[in-house]
């Protein structure tokens, strides 16, 4: 074999194995981006879910003045856990191959919140259900007493 032809040959090969290691960038690339991606959407669900569970908490909180259930500092502690990281963090994991891992506890995370957020949801309806029946037992009596006239302003 000539020189010249031995030399083509491995410009060549060169090129095929630089185009193979570009081919296998992109791919891993579309790879991480995708699994970035489907980590974001999990994590922006727990996000929504705490803060249909804080809201709830405050409305329990505030509005009836109890205290804040077990249930939902667990659900919070839970979604401390997994979401206070960096955008770093999150590539770490990712490259390192833990991504399902880490989606696993945020989908537990998940759970957490939407055990919080039923309970929450329970309760509330349980003390609206409550002044409901207060309120229709108020309006009995509006009728039997049809004088007050400051009574029934209140009850209307």
């Amino acid at each position: 074999m000539s020189s010249d032809l031995k030399e083509t040959i491995e410009v060549l090969q060169s090129k095929a194995d630089n185009y193979q290691e570009a081919t296998n960038y992109e791919a891993k690339l579309q790879e991480y981006t995708g699994e970035a991606s489907s980590l974001e959407t999990s994590l922006v669900g727990l996000r929504n879910r705490m803060e249909e569970v804080e809201r709830l908490n405050g409305i329990y909180t505030k509005v009836f003045d109890y205290k804040t259930p077990s249930v939902v500092e667990d659900a919070r502690h839970q979604t401390r856990q997994v979401i206070d990281r960096d955008a770093d963090e999150y590539w770490e994991l990712i490259d390192e191959g833990r991504g399902d891992q880490y989606t696993a506890k945020v989908q537990t995370a998940k759970s957490e919140a939407d055990k919080a957020r039923d309970l929450l949801r329970t309760k509330l309806n349980e003390l609206q259900s409550d002044w409901q029946s207060d309120v229709q037992a108020a309006r009995r009596i509006q009728t039997l007493m049809p004088h007050d006239s400051e009574a029934a302003w209140l009850l209307d």
